[in-house]
């Protein structure tokens, strides 16, 4: 398994630490850029907030990179957050990403 998450500020470290502690292969997401923008947008609703479009492209770079595996953020909170994962699964598999999700909430 190679597994990947959202780049959300530092926190990949700690993200890639806790799995290969765990015995995984981890692939961290790359570091945000105008392409991450640009990719992110063009797959995402012109609606969906800026951490959706980025989070997609963060996991289309990485699935090219070679990871089979996503830990998918999600939410029950105020905002579209709580949808996240929905919608992020829903883009991937449109998309032809065949990978495995999981969810953490």
């Amino acid at each position: 398994m190679k597994i990947t998450f959202p780049h959300l500020g530092n926190v990949y470290i700690a993200g890639k630490a806790f799995f290969e502690e765990l015995g995984q292969e981890v692939i961290p997401p790359p570091r945000c850029s105008r392409n991450t923008l640009e990719i992110g947008t063009k797959y995402s609703s012109e609606t969906i907030c800026l951490p959706l479009k980025i989070m997609i492209e963060n996991y289309i770079e990485s699935i090219e990179k070679g990871v089979d595996t996503i830990l998918i953020t999600g939410s029950c909170g105020p905002c579209r957050f709580g949808f996240y994962s929905i919608l992020e699964k829903y883009i991937l598999n449109d998309l032809g990403y065949d990978v495995d999700l999981l969810y953490s909430i």
